[in-house]
Protein backbone atom coordinates (compact mmCIF):
# COMPACT_ATOMS: atom_id res chain seq x y z
CA UNK A 1 0.00 0.00 0.00
CA UNK A 2 3.10 2.26 0.13
CA UNK A 3 2.73 3.65 -3.32
CA UNK A 4 -0.87 4.36 -3.13
CA UNK A 5 -0.29 7.22 -0.69
CA UNK A 6 3.26 8.91 -1.68
CA UNK A 7 1.63 11.00 -4.08
CA UNK A 8 -0.44 12.37 -1.01
CA UNK A 9 2.95 11.89 1.03
CA UNK A 10 1.49 9.30 3.48
CA UNK A 11 1.51 5.28 3.79
CA UNK A 12 -1.60 3.65 4.82
CA UNK A 13 -0.25 0.67 6.31
CA UNK A 14 -0.97 -2.65 8.42
CA UNK A 15 -1.18 -2.68 12.21
CA UNK A 16 0.41 -5.94 13.92
CA UNK A 17 -2.03 -5.81 17.40
CA UNK A 18 -5.07 -5.90 15.87
CA UNK A 19 -7.50 -8.81 16.72
CA UNK A 20 -11.03 -9.33 16.17
CA UNK A 21 -13.23 -10.54 19.26
CA UNK A 22 -15.64 -13.10 17.57
CA UNK A 23 -14.69 -15.59 15.13
CA UNK A 24 -17.31 -16.18 12.07
CA UNK A 25 -17.79 -19.70 10.89
CA UNK A 26 -16.32 -20.37 7.09
CA UNK A 27 -19.56 -21.90 5.52
CA UNK A 28 -18.65 -25.47 3.86
CA UNK A 29 -19.18 -24.64 0.74
CA UNK A 30 -17.84 -20.88 -0.34
CA UNK A 31 -17.46 -20.99 -4.11
CA UNK A 32 -20.55 -20.83 -5.83
CA UNK A 33 -19.05 -22.01 -9.31
CA UNK A 34 -18.81 -25.74 -7.52
CA UNK A 35 -22.15 -25.75 -5.80
CA UNK A 36 -23.50 -28.05 -8.72
CA UNK A 37 -20.26 -31.03 -8.04
CA UNK A 38 -20.66 -29.87 -4.53
CA UNK A 39 -23.79 -31.24 -3.40
CA UNK A 40 -23.81 -34.46 -5.78
CA UNK A 41 -20.68 -35.22 -3.38
CA UNK A 42 -19.75 -36.75 0.01
CA UNK A 43 -18.92 -33.98 1.38
CA UNK A 44 -22.69 -32.85 1.30
CA UNK A 45 -23.61 -35.21 4.57
CA UNK A 46 -27.22 -36.27 5.11
CA UNK A 47 -29.49 -34.97 8.29
CA UNK A 48 -32.22 -35.96 9.62
CA UNK A 49 -35.23 -33.75 8.19
CA UNK A 50 -39.07 -33.35 9.46
CA UNK A 51 -40.97 -33.51 6.22
CA UNK A 52 -44.19 -33.66 7.92
CA UNK A 53 -46.14 -32.24 10.75
CA UNK A 54 -48.86 -31.70 12.48
CA UNK A 55 -49.48 -29.76 15.61
CA UNK A 56 -53.46 -29.76 15.93
CA UNK A 57 -52.56 -25.87 16.46
CA UNK A 58 -52.99 -24.17 13.04
CA UNK A 59 -49.37 -23.50 12.90
CA UNK A 60 -47.81 -22.75 8.71
CA UNK A 61 -45.70 -25.57 9.39
CA UNK A 62 -48.37 -27.73 9.88
CA UNK A 63 -48.16 -29.28 6.52
CA UNK A 64 -49.47 -32.69 7.22
CA UNK A 65 -53.56 -33.40 6.12
CA UNK A 66 -55.39 -35.88 7.66
CA UNK A 67 -58.99 -37.40 7.71
CA UNK A 68 -61.28 -38.28 10.64
CA UNK A 69 -63.75 -41.15 11.51
CA UNK A 70 -66.06 -41.08 14.09
CA UNK A 71 -66.13 -37.94 16.90
CA UNK A 72 -62.23 -36.81 17.48
CA UNK A 73 -62.03 -33.41 17.64
CA UNK A 74 -59.60 -31.05 18.23
CA UNK A 75 -59.14 -29.74 21.60
CA UNK A 76 -57.57 -27.65 24.27
CA UNK A 77 -55.47 -29.20 26.24
CA UNK A 78 -53.66 -26.82 28.26
CA UNK A 79 -55.66 -27.02 31.29
CA UNK A 80 -55.59 -30.85 31.24
CA UNK A 81 -53.68 -31.56 34.41
CA UNK A 82 -54.71 -34.94 34.83
CA UNK A 83 -52.79 -36.23 32.06
CA UNK A 84 -48.36 -35.90 32.91
CA UNK A 85 -46.06 -34.58 30.70
CA UNK A 86 -48.83 -32.11 28.26
CA UNK A 87 -46.48 -29.63 26.39
CA UNK A 88 -49.18 -28.65 23.35
CA UNK A 89 -51.49 -26.18 23.40
CA UNK A 90 -54.22 -27.93 21.76
CA UNK A 91 -54.68 -31.81 20.90
CA UNK A 92 -56.69 -34.00 19.07
CA UNK A 93 -59.14 -35.88 21.48
CA UNK A 94 -60.05 -39.18 20.62
CA UNK A 95 -62.36 -41.24 22.40
CA UNK A 96 -63.09 -44.53 21.48
CA UNK A 97 -64.27 -45.80 18.25
CA UNK A 98 -62.31 -43.30 16.06
CA UNK A 99 -59.84 -43.10 13.97
CA UNK A 100 -57.18 -40.54 12.05
CA UNK A 101 -55.95 -40.93 8.97
CA UNK A 102 -52.78 -39.05 7.34
CA UNK A 103 -51.66 -38.22 3.72
CA UNK A 104 -49.55 -41.02 2.32
CA UNK A 105 -46.37 -39.92 0.85
CA UNK A 106 -43.32 -41.45 -1.18
CA UNK A 107 -40.34 -43.15 0.14
CA UNK A 108 -38.29 -41.84 -2.74
CA UNK A 109 -36.62 -38.79 -1.39
CA UNK A 110 -35.44 -39.55 2.27
CA UNK A 111 -33.78 -42.52 3.58
CA UNK A 112 -34.58 -44.06 7.45
CA UNK A 113 -38.13 -42.78 7.78
CA UNK A 114 -39.83 -42.87 11.25
CA UNK A 115 -43.15 -41.11 11.94
CA UNK A 116 -43.19 -40.19 15.75
CA UNK A 117 -46.52 -39.94 17.73
CA UNK A 118 -46.70 -37.76 21.13
CA UNK A 119 -49.98 -38.91 22.71
CA UNK A 120 -51.43 -39.56 26.17
CA UNK A 121 -54.78 -40.77 27.65
CA UNK A 122 -57.28 -40.65 30.35
CA UNK A 123 -59.51 -42.82 32.10
CA UNK A 124 -58.86 -46.02 29.79
CA UNK A 125 -59.08 -49.59 30.29
CA UNK A 126 -57.32 -52.55 28.83
CA UNK A 127 -58.80 -53.26 25.28
CA UNK A 128 -58.62 -49.61 24.59
CA UNK A 129 -55.17 -49.59 23.55
CA UNK A 130 -54.26 -47.61 20.36
CA UNK A 131 -52.69 -48.85 17.44
CA UNK A 132 -50.96 -47.33 13.90
CA UNK A 133 -51.89 -48.85 10.61
CA UNK A 134 -48.67 -48.49 8.58
CA UNK A 135 -49.47 -49.19 5.06
CA UNK A 136 -46.27 -51.29 4.81
CA UNK A 137 -46.02 -53.85 2.02
CA UNK A 138 -47.05 -57.57 3.81
CA UNK A 139 -48.45 -55.88 6.81
CA UNK A 140 -50.98 -57.68 8.30
CA UNK A 141 -51.52 -56.58 11.35
CA UNK A 142 -51.33 -53.48 13.71
CA UNK A 143 -48.83 -52.27 15.75
CA UNK A 144 -49.61 -51.03 19.26
CA UNK A 145 -49.16 -47.85 20.49
CA UNK A 146 -49.62 -48.01 24.13
CA UNK A 147 -49.29 -51.48 25.46
CA UNK A 148 -50.26 -51.54 28.45
CA UNK A 149 -52.94 -49.82 30.16
CA UNK A 150 -52.62 -49.55 34.34
CA UNK A 151 -55.57 -49.79 36.81
CA UNK A 152 -55.71 -45.79 36.83
CA UNK A 153 -56.50 -45.82 33.22
CA UNK A 154 -53.90 -42.36 32.76
CA UNK A 155 -51.70 -42.58 29.81
CA UNK A 156 -48.47 -40.26 30.51
CA UNK A 157 -47.72 -37.93 27.26
CA UNK A 158 -44.92 -39.71 25.60
CA UNK A 159 -43.53 -39.95 21.99
CA UNK A 160 -43.88 -43.25 20.21
CA UNK A 161 -41.49 -43.59 17.45
CA UNK A 162 -43.14 -46.11 14.57
CA UNK A 163 -39.68 -46.91 12.47
CA UNK A 164 -38.50 -49.00 9.21
CA UNK A 165 -40.02 -46.37 6.09
CA UNK A 166 -43.71 -46.12 6.75
CA UNK A 167 -45.36 -44.33 3.60
CA UNK A 168 -48.36 -43.27 5.96
CA UNK A 169 -50.22 -43.92 9.28
CA UNK A 170 -53.43 -44.29 10.73
CA UNK A 171 -53.90 -44.19 14.97
CA UNK A 172 -56.71 -46.25 15.81
CA UNK A 173 -58.71 -46.47 18.87
CA UNK A 174 -61.11 -49.76 19.14
CA UNK A 175 -64.38 -50.07 20.02
CA UNK A 176 -65.07 -49.43 23.68
CA UNK A 177 -63.90 -52.32 26.03
CA UNK A 178 -66.93 -54.34 27.91
CA UNK A 179 -65.82 -52.38 31.08
CA UNK A 180 -64.96 -49.17 29.48
CA UNK A 181 -65.21 -45.65 31.43
CA UNK A 182 -65.71 -43.96 28.40
CA UNK A 183 -62.35 -42.56 28.48
CA UNK A 184 -60.02 -40.85 25.50
CA UNK A 185 -56.78 -40.13 24.16
CA UNK A 186 -54.84 -36.23 23.24
CA UNK A 187 -52.74 -36.22 20.18
CA UNK A 188 -50.74 -33.36 20.68
CA UNK A 189 -48.17 -34.11 17.56
CA UNK A 190 -47.01 -36.15 14.92
CA UNK A 191 -44.45 -36.15 12.64
CA UNK A 192 -42.72 -37.81 9.98
CA UNK A 193 -38.72 -37.42 9.21
CA UNK A 194 -35.91 -39.35 7.54
CA UNK A 195 -32.80 -38.85 6.24
CA UNK A 196 -32.02 -36.39 3.34
CA UNK A 197 -28.92 -34.30 2.21
CA UNK A 198 -28.05 -31.00 3.95
CA UNK A 199 -27.45 -28.90 1.30
CA UNK A 200 -29.83 -28.94 -1.42
CA UNK A 201 -29.00 -26.32 -4.44
CA UNK A 202 -31.79 -24.56 -6.87
CA UNK A 203 -31.50 -24.10 -10.24
CA UNK A 204 -33.91 -21.94 -12.71
CA UNK A 205 -36.78 -19.56 -12.15
CA UNK A 206 -39.14 -19.96 -9.90
CA UNK A 207 -41.06 -20.89 -6.18
CA UNK A 208 -39.25 -21.83 -3.08
CA UNK A 209 -41.82 -24.44 -3.15
CA UNK A 210 -41.18 -26.20 -6.12
CA UNK A 211 -39.45 -29.02 -5.63
CA UNK A 212 -38.62 -29.78 -9.99
CA UNK A 213 -35.85 -26.21 -9.31
CA UNK A 214 -33.93 -27.98 -6.71
CA UNK A 215 -31.56 -30.60 -6.76
CA UNK A 216 -32.61 -32.49 -3.22
CA UNK A 217 -36.46 -31.31 -2.49
CA UNK A 218 -37.02 -27.76 -1.51
CA UNK A 219 -34.90 -26.55 1.43
CA UNK A 220 -36.94 -26.39 4.55
CA UNK A 221 -36.40 -26.09 8.91
CA UNK A 222 -32.79 -27.14 9.24
CA UNK A 223 -31.36 -27.81 6.05
CA UNK A 224 -29.42 -25.32 3.75
CA UNK A 225 -30.39 -23.53 0.89
CA UNK A 226 -27.80 -22.61 -2.16
CA UNK A 227 -29.26 -20.44 -4.43
CA UNK A 228 -28.45 -20.01 -8.14
CA UNK A 229 -31.88 -18.79 -10.04
CA UNK A 230 -34.18 -16.77 -9.26
CA UNK A 231 -36.25 -17.42 -6.83
CA UNK A 232 -39.45 -16.23 -5.25
CA UNK A 233 -40.88 -16.33 -1.42
CA UNK A 234 -44.52 -16.04 -1.66
CA UNK A 235 -45.55 -17.91 1.71
CA UNK A 236 -43.97 -18.33 5.14
CA UNK A 237 -40.78 -20.36 4.33
CA UNK A 238 -38.66 -21.71 7.19
CA UNK A 239 -34.69 -22.50 6.61
CA UNK A 240 -31.58 -23.02 8.15
CA UNK A 241 -29.06 -21.46 6.29
CA UNK A 242 -29.28 -19.56 2.70
CA UNK A 243 -27.09 -18.70 0.72
CA UNK A 244 -27.05 -16.60 -2.79
CA UNK A 245 -24.54 -17.49 -5.46
CA UNK A 246 -25.23 -16.38 -8.69
CA UNK A 247 -28.87 -15.91 -7.47
CA UNK A 248 -31.78 -13.77 -6.62
CA UNK A 249 -34.48 -14.27 -4.15
CA UNK A 250 -37.67 -12.49 -4.58
CA UNK A 251 -39.79 -11.99 -1.06
CA UNK A 252 -43.47 -11.27 -2.23
CA UNK A 253 -45.60 -9.17 -0.29
CA UNK A 254 -47.26 -12.21 1.02
CA UNK A 255 -43.97 -13.94 1.70
CA UNK A 256 -42.09 -14.70 4.61
CA UNK A 257 -38.35 -15.89 4.93
CA UNK A 258 -37.18 -17.15 8.10
CA UNK A 259 -33.70 -18.50 8.14
CA UNK A 260 -30.40 -18.67 10.89
CA UNK A 261 -28.02 -17.37 8.70
CA UNK A 262 -28.18 -15.64 4.99
CA UNK A 263 -25.04 -14.90 2.89
CA UNK A 264 -24.57 -13.05 0.09
CA UNK A 265 -21.31 -14.07 -2.63
CA UNK A 266 -20.09 -10.43 -4.45
CA UNK A 267 -17.17 -10.76 -7.34
CA UNK A 268 -16.51 -10.48 -10.59
CA UNK A 269 -17.45 -14.09 -11.54
CA UNK A 270 -21.05 -13.27 -10.46
CA UNK A 271 -23.06 -10.51 -12.40
CA UNK A 272 -23.68 -7.50 -9.68
CA UNK A 273 -27.68 -7.60 -10.54
CA UNK A 274 -27.65 -11.69 -9.91
CA UNK A 275 -26.59 -11.77 -6.19
CA UNK A 276 -29.20 -10.11 -4.69
CA UNK A 277 -32.18 -9.90 -2.02
CA UNK A 278 -35.54 -8.31 -2.59
CA UNK A 279 -38.30 -7.82 -0.90
CA UNK A 280 -41.63 -6.47 -0.22
CA UNK A 281 -42.72 -9.13 2.29
CA UNK A 282 -40.73 -9.91 5.46
CA UNK A 283 -37.52 -11.80 6.51
CA UNK A 284 -36.91 -12.68 9.78
CA UNK A 285 -33.03 -13.49 10.35
CA UNK A 286 -31.95 -15.25 13.79
CA UNK A 287 -27.92 -14.91 13.00
CA UNK A 288 -26.34 -12.64 10.90
CA UNK A 289 -26.45 -11.63 7.35
CA UNK A 290 -22.80 -11.88 5.49
CA UNK A 291 -21.47 -10.37 2.74
CA UNK A 292 -18.62 -12.33 1.30
CA UNK A 293 -16.60 -10.13 -1.32
CA UNK A 294 -14.34 -11.33 -3.73
CA UNK A 295 -11.88 -7.71 -4.74
CA UNK A 296 -10.51 -8.21 -8.62
CA UNK A 297 -7.51 -6.57 -7.36
CA UNK A 298 -5.26 -5.97 -4.82
CA UNK A 299 -3.81 -2.85 -3.99
CA UNK A 300 -6.60 -0.73 -6.04
CA UNK A 301 -9.22 1.50 -3.93
CA UNK A 302 -13.24 -0.03 -4.52
CA UNK A 303 -16.29 1.99 -3.62
CA UNK A 304 -17.85 -0.40 -1.37
CA UNK A 305 -20.87 -0.06 1.51
CA UNK A 306 -23.16 -2.16 3.41
CA UNK A 307 -26.98 -2.10 4.26
CA UNK A 308 -26.18 -2.88 7.96
CA UNK A 309 -23.69 -1.58 10.19
CA UNK A 310 -20.89 -4.05 10.38
CA UNK A 311 -18.40 -4.15 13.74
CA UNK A 312 -14.74 -5.42 14.20
CA UNK A 313 -16.35 -8.84 15.28
CA UNK A 314 -18.12 -9.40 12.31
CA UNK A 315 -15.25 -8.96 9.81
CA UNK A 316 -12.85 -11.19 8.35
CA UNK A 317 -10.72 -12.88 10.93
CA UNK A 318 -8.13 -13.78 8.20
CA UNK A 319 -7.96 -9.72 7.56
CA UNK A 320 -6.61 -7.12 9.90
CA UNK A 321 -7.43 -3.80 9.71
CA UNK A 322 -4.37 -1.60 8.54
CA UNK A 323 -3.86 2.87 8.80
CA UNK A 324 -1.21 4.95 8.80
CA UNK A 325 0.81 4.61 11.74
CA UNK A 326 3.10 1.39 11.12
CA UNK A 327 4.92 -0.33 8.54
CA UNK A 328 3.51 -4.13 8.11
CA UNK A 329 2.33 -5.81 4.70
CA UNK A 330 0.16 -8.46 4.97
CA UNK A 331 -3.35 -9.75 4.75
CA UNK A 332 -4.44 -6.03 6.12
CA UNK A 333 -7.23 -4.34 4.55
CA UNK A 334 -7.40 -0.66 4.69
CA UNK A 335 -10.82 1.84 4.63
CA UNK A 336 -10.90 6.03 3.71
CA UNK A 337 -14.33 7.83 3.90
CA UNK A 338 -14.91 11.06 2.66
CA UNK A 339 -14.71 14.28 4.39
CA UNK A 340 -17.68 16.79 2.66
CA UNK A 341 -17.04 19.07 5.81
CA UNK A 342 -13.65 19.44 5.19
CA UNK A 343 -13.90 20.19 1.51
CA UNK A 344 -16.96 23.11 2.07
CA UNK A 345 -14.51 24.66 4.40
CA UNK A 346 -11.05 24.80 2.44
CA UNK A 347 -13.14 25.27 -0.67
CA UNK A 348 -10.93 22.91 -2.23
CA UNK A 349 -11.36 20.17 -4.71
CA UNK A 350 -8.25 18.24 -3.35
CA UNK A 351 -7.22 15.64 0.12
CA UNK A 352 -10.51 14.83 1.46
CA UNK A 353 -10.36 11.12 1.23
CA UNK A 354 -9.19 10.71 5.34
CA UNK A 355 -8.30 7.10 6.51
CA UNK A 356 -9.99 5.69 9.17
CA UNK A 357 -7.47 4.74 11.83
CA UNK A 358 -7.23 1.21 13.17
CA UNK A 359 -8.00 2.45 16.86
CA UNK A 360 -11.70 2.25 15.81
CA UNK A 361 -11.48 -1.50 16.65
CA UNK A 362 -11.12 -0.93 20.14
CA UNK A 363 -14.58 1.27 20.71
CA UNK A 364 -17.62 0.40 20.27
CA UNK A 365 -18.62 1.91 16.90
CA UNK A 366 -19.10 0.44 13.48
CA UNK A 367 -16.16 0.36 11.45
CA UNK A 368 -18.60 0.27 8.43
CA UNK A 369 -21.92 2.65 9.18
CA UNK A 370 -24.81 1.42 6.89
CA UNK A 371 -26.16 3.07 4.16
CA UNK A 372 -22.64 5.03 4.08
CA UNK A 373 -20.13 4.51 0.95
CA UNK A 374 -16.36 4.07 1.75
CA UNK A 375 -12.91 3.50 -0.53
CA UNK A 376 -11.49 0.07 0.98
CA UNK A 377 -8.46 -1.91 -0.55
CA UNK A 378 -6.26 -4.65 0.26
CA UNK A 379 -2.40 -4.75 1.03
CA UNK A 380 -0.71 -5.59 -2.25
CA UNK A 381 1.09 -8.34 -0.13
CA UNK A 382 -2.57 -10.66 1.01
CA UNK A 383 -2.28 -14.11 0.09
CA UNK A 384 -6.41 -13.80 -0.44
CA UNK A 385 -8.74 -11.52 -1.84
CA UNK A 386 -11.83 -12.22 -0.45
CA UNK A 387 -13.21 -10.82 2.89
CA UNK A 388 -16.45 -11.84 4.98
CA UNK A 389 -18.70 -8.84 6.25
CA UNK A 390 -21.07 -9.76 8.67
CA UNK A 391 -24.04 -7.75 10.40
CA UNK A 392 -23.98 -7.87 14.30
CA UNK A 393 -26.16 -11.19 15.72
CA UNK A 394 -30.23 -10.46 15.71
CA UNK A 395 -29.37 -6.86 14.19
CA UNK A 396 -31.64 -7.29 10.60
CA UNK A 397 -35.28 -5.68 10.81
CA UNK A 398 -37.92 -7.39 9.33
CA UNK A 399 -38.18 -4.94 6.41
CA UNK A 400 -34.87 -5.30 5.41
CA UNK A 401 -34.57 -5.02 1.56
CA UNK A 402 -38.15 -3.72 1.52
CA UNK A 403 -37.07 0.02 1.54
CA UNK A 404 -34.21 2.17 3.29
CA UNK A 405 -33.14 5.46 3.84
CA UNK A 406 -29.64 7.36 4.08
CA UNK A 407 -29.24 10.23 6.43
CA UNK A 408 -27.28 13.13 4.44
CA UNK A 409 -25.30 15.25 6.74
CA UNK A 410 -23.90 18.33 4.98
CA UNK A 411 -21.69 21.39 5.55
CA UNK A 412 -22.11 24.54 3.65
CA UNK A 413 -19.83 27.28 3.48
CA UNK A 414 -22.43 30.23 2.55
CA UNK A 415 -19.64 33.15 2.34
CA UNK A 416 -17.81 31.76 -0.85
CA UNK A 417 -19.56 32.19 -4.04
CA UNK A 418 -18.75 29.11 -5.48
CA UNK A 419 -20.80 26.25 -4.46
CA UNK A 420 -19.57 23.38 -6.15
CA UNK A 421 -17.85 22.65 -2.76
CA UNK A 422 -20.77 22.51 -0.73
CA UNK A 423 -22.98 19.30 0.19
CA UNK A 424 -21.05 16.55 -0.48
CA UNK A 425 -21.68 13.50 0.77
CA UNK A 426 -20.95 9.62 -0.16
CA UNK A 427 -23.80 7.24 0.35
CA UNK A 428 -24.06 3.67 0.08
CA UNK A 429 -27.06 2.13 -1.17
CA UNK A 430 -29.50 0.95 1.39
CA UNK A 431 -30.53 -2.20 -0.13
CA UNK A 432 -28.99 -5.83 -0.86
CA UNK A 433 -30.31 -5.49 -4.53
CA UNK A 434 -29.67 -3.17 -7.41
CA UNK A 435 -31.10 0.33 -6.80
CA UNK A 436 -33.01 1.71 -9.63
CA UNK A 437 -32.98 5.64 -9.92
CA UNK A 438 -36.76 5.42 -10.25
CA UNK A 439 -37.25 4.17 -6.50
CA UNK A 440 -35.10 7.16 -4.85
CA UNK A 441 -37.90 10.00 -3.82
CA UNK A 442 -37.75 13.10 -5.47
CA UNK A 443 -36.08 15.75 -2.86
CA UNK A 444 -35.69 19.45 -3.48
CA UNK A 445 -32.24 19.22 -1.04
CA UNK A 446 -30.68 17.39 -3.91
CA UNK A 447 -29.48 18.33 -7.14
CA UNK A 448 -31.24 15.77 -8.57
CA UNK A 449 -28.75 13.80 -9.82
CA UNK A 450 -26.16 10.99 -8.16
CA UNK A 451 -22.53 10.96 -8.64
CA UNK A 452 -21.14 7.44 -9.65
CA UNK A 453 -17.61 7.17 -10.58
CA UNK A 454 -17.04 5.33 -13.62
CA UNK A 455 -13.24 4.60 -14.12
CA UNK A 456 -12.01 8.01 -15.15
CA UNK A 457 -14.34 10.70 -13.73
CA UNK A 458 -17.77 11.12 -11.75
CA UNK A 459 -20.87 10.80 -13.67
CA UNK A 460 -23.81 12.46 -12.77
CA UNK A 461 -27.20 10.22 -13.18
CA UNK A 462 -30.79 11.59 -13.21
CA UNK A 463 -32.80 10.70 -10.42
CA UNK A 464 -36.13 8.82 -11.01
CA UNK A 465 -34.52 7.88 -14.62
CA UNK A 466 -34.35 3.56 -15.24
CA UNK A 467 -30.63 3.39 -14.31
CA UNK A 468 -29.54 1.43 -11.08
CA UNK A 469 -26.59 1.02 -8.98
CA UNK A 470 -25.36 -2.76 -7.93
CA UNK A 471 -26.02 -3.60 -3.99
CA UNK A 472 -23.15 -3.17 -1.91
CA UNK A 473 -21.77 -0.06 -4.22
CA UNK A 474 -21.24 3.40 -3.20
CA UNK A 475 -22.29 7.03 -4.98
CA UNK A 476 -22.04 10.89 -4.29
CA UNK A 477 -24.82 13.16 -4.05
CA UNK A 478 -25.16 17.23 -3.52
CA UNK A 479 -27.46 18.85 -1.08
CA UNK A 480 -28.26 22.36 -0.02
CA UNK A 481 -28.92 21.19 3.61
CA UNK A 482 -29.17 17.95 5.58
CA UNK A 483 -31.93 15.53 4.80
CA UNK A 484 -32.38 12.28 4.28
CA UNK A 485 -32.78 10.25 0.48
CA UNK A 486 -35.64 7.85 0.65
CA UNK A 487 -36.05 4.54 -1.06
CA UNK A 488 -39.57 3.52 -1.70
CA UNK A 489 -40.57 -0.46 -2.43
CA UNK A 490 -39.42 -2.26 -5.95
CA UNK A 491 -38.08 -0.80 -9.10
CA UNK A 492 -41.22 1.27 -11.42
CA UNK A 493 -39.90 -0.91 -14.33
CA UNK A 494 -37.92 -4.40 -14.10
CA UNK A 495 -35.90 -3.62 -17.50
CA UNK A 496 -33.05 -0.55 -15.52
CA UNK A 497 -29.89 -0.24 -17.21
CA UNK A 498 -27.19 -1.27 -14.59
CA UNK A 499 -24.47 1.07 -14.19
CA UNK A 500 -21.13 -0.32 -13.52
CA UNK A 501 -19.89 0.82 -9.72
CA UNK A 502 -16.56 -1.69 -9.22
CA UNK A 503 -14.04 -0.66 -10.80
CA UNK A 504 -10.79 0.51 -8.94
CA UNK A 505 -9.95 4.37 -8.39
CA UNK A 506 -7.08 5.77 -10.94
CA UNK A 507 -6.35 8.33 -8.46
CA UNK A 508 -7.23 9.26 -5.22
CA UNK A 509 -6.84 12.67 -6.64
CA UNK A 510 -9.91 12.71 -8.75
CA UNK A 511 -13.14 13.56 -6.32
CA UNK A 512 -16.38 14.56 -7.69
CA UNK A 513 -17.95 17.97 -9.03
CA UNK A 514 -20.73 19.76 -10.85
CA UNK A 515 -20.70 18.49 -14.51
CA UNK A 516 -22.04 20.66 -17.25
CA UNK A 517 -23.19 18.03 -19.77
CA UNK A 518 -24.78 19.36 -23.25
CA UNK A 519 -28.09 17.48 -24.24
CA UNK A 520 -26.66 16.08 -27.13
CA UNK A 521 -23.62 14.30 -25.00
CA UNK A 522 -25.73 13.47 -22.56
CA UNK A 523 -29.46 14.28 -22.96
CA UNK A 524 -30.61 12.58 -19.49
CA UNK A 525 -30.14 16.29 -17.75
CA UNK A 526 -32.82 18.67 -19.83
CA UNK A 527 -35.92 19.04 -21.22
CA UNK A 528 -35.76 19.99 -24.90
CA UNK A 529 -38.29 22.53 -25.64
CA UNK A 530 -40.13 22.17 -22.98
CA UNK A 531 -42.63 25.08 -21.88
CA UNK A 532 -44.55 25.53 -18.45
CA UNK A 533 -46.63 27.76 -16.85
CA UNK A 534 -48.41 28.40 -13.45
CA UNK A 535 -51.24 30.28 -12.84
CA UNK A 536 -55.20 30.77 -12.69
CA UNK A 537 -54.86 28.18 -10.28
CA UNK A 538 -53.77 25.51 -13.29
CA UNK A 539 -50.18 23.76 -13.88
CA UNK A 540 -49.88 23.94 -17.89
CA UNK A 541 -46.98 21.62 -19.25
CA UNK A 542 -46.07 21.69 -23.10
CA UNK A 543 -44.11 19.36 -25.24
CA UNK A 544 -43.19 16.67 -22.38
CA UNK A 545 -41.17 14.12 -24.05
CA UNK A 546 -42.47 11.12 -22.26
CA UNK A 547 -45.08 10.07 -19.72
CA UNK A 548 -43.94 11.35 -15.69
CA UNK A 549 -44.53 12.78 -12.82
CA UNK A 550 -44.39 16.32 -11.20
CA UNK A 551 -43.99 17.78 -7.98
CA UNK A 552 -44.83 21.20 -6.06
CA UNK A 553 -42.91 21.57 -2.44
CA UNK A 554 -43.37 24.60 -0.69
CA UNK A 555 -39.86 26.86 0.30
CA UNK A 556 -39.18 24.55 2.87
CA UNK A 557 -38.89 21.99 1.39
CA UNK A 558 -42.61 20.09 2.48
CA UNK A 559 -44.49 18.08 -0.48
CA UNK A 560 -47.85 19.40 -1.11
CA UNK A 561 -48.47 18.13 -4.54
CA UNK A 562 -48.00 15.40 -6.72
CA UNK A 563 -49.63 13.57 -10.13
CA UNK A 564 -48.77 11.62 -13.38
CA UNK A 565 -48.17 13.27 -16.44
CA UNK A 566 -48.74 12.07 -19.79
CA UNK A 567 -46.54 12.87 -23.18
CA UNK A 568 -47.30 16.33 -24.89
CA UNK A 569 -49.34 18.75 -23.25
CA UNK A 570 -51.40 18.87 -20.01
CA UNK A 571 -53.28 21.28 -17.84
CA UNK A 572 -53.43 20.40 -14.27
CA UNK A 573 -55.64 21.69 -11.50
CA UNK A 574 -54.02 23.31 -8.60
CA UNK A 575 -56.15 23.26 -5.12
CA UNK A 576 -53.07 25.38 -3.61
CA UNK A 577 -52.72 28.88 -1.94
CA UNK A 578 -50.86 31.37 -4.19
CA UNK A 579 -47.80 31.78 -3.14
CA UNK A 580 -43.91 30.40 -3.96
CA UNK A 581 -43.54 26.87 -4.85
CA UNK A 582 -40.16 24.40 -5.82
CA UNK A 583 -41.76 22.98 -9.39
CA UNK A 584 -40.07 19.56 -10.54
CA UNK A 585 -40.86 17.90 -13.89
CA UNK A 586 -39.71 14.54 -14.24
CA UNK A 587 -39.66 11.61 -16.46
CA UNK A 588 -37.52 8.73 -17.13
CA UNK A 589 -34.53 10.28 -18.87
CA UNK A 590 -35.44 14.17 -18.44
CA UNK A 591 -35.45 16.12 -14.86
CA UNK A 592 -35.62 19.96 -14.14
CA UNK A 593 -36.85 22.00 -11.76
CA UNK A 594 -37.85 25.67 -11.61
CA UNK A 595 -38.63 28.15 -8.80
CA UNK A 596 -41.83 29.67 -9.69
CA UNK A 597 -44.80 31.79 -8.38
CA UNK A 598 -48.89 30.29 -8.25
CA UNK A 599 -51.38 32.80 -8.90
CA UNK A 600 -54.83 33.47 -8.40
Amino acid sequence: MKKRFRHLSRCVIACTTFLFVQQIIQPQVSNPSTWASFVQSSSNISVRDTFRMQTFMGLTSDCWGYTITGEASIKDISNVKEIPDSHGRYGLRMPTNTQVAFEHFTLTDYQDIKISVRKGGIRLVEGENMRAKTYREGETSYSSLVSIIGKNGIIPFKTTDIKNNPPGVDLIVPAPAATTKNGYYYVDSVYAHGMILSYSLFTGNGDWNDSAHWSHLPAYRHRKALIHGIISVNTDICCGEVFIGDGNIHISAAGNLSADNLTIYSSDDIPASSSALQSSGHIDIAGRITIEKTFAQKDKWYFISFPFDVYASGIDPKFQLGDNKSNTNGNYFYIQTYNGEKRANSQSLSDNWEVIPRTIVNTSQPIFKKNKGYLIALDASANRQTLRFASKERDIPSDFGKSGQVSIQITTNTQNKNQNHNGWYLCGNPLPAPLALNQIESNPSLDGYIYVYDGSTYRPYTIGSDLAIPPFSAFFVKANKNTNLSIHGTPQAANYKLLSANVPMSSLLLEPQVQQESPVSNPAFSFPELRYHLGNRNLYIDNLPSPGKVWLFTPAGIPVFTQAVQTGSSTIPLSLPQGLYLLIIQTGHYRTQYKCALTL
